[in-house]
């Protein structure tokens, strides 16, 4: 089904709807060994510090999926 061409920008909140909906239908994601894989050498390069444990930020548009790997390795 083919579109009809528009010249018009979609607003802010019409991105975020379209977002939404894409993340929500069909989110990315790679195999649960790949983010096993990725904690393992994440935390493999931590410096070690007894006084202070290590912090990880996960900024993405994912499902925190990075996050529980690194978890499971607790």
């Amino acid at each position: 089904m083919k579109r009809p061409r528009s010249d018009r920008l979609p607003s802010p909140s019409e991105i975020g709807a379209s977002y939404d909906r894409h993340y929500r239908e069909a989110p990315f994601r790679d195999s649960t060994r790949y983010y096993d894989w990725l904690a393992r050498k994440v935390v493999a390069h931590l410096p070690q510090n007894d006084i202070r444990p290590p912090r990880i930020v996960d900024v993405g548009c994912g499902g925190g999926y990075l996050l529980a790997a690194l978890t499971r390795l607790r």
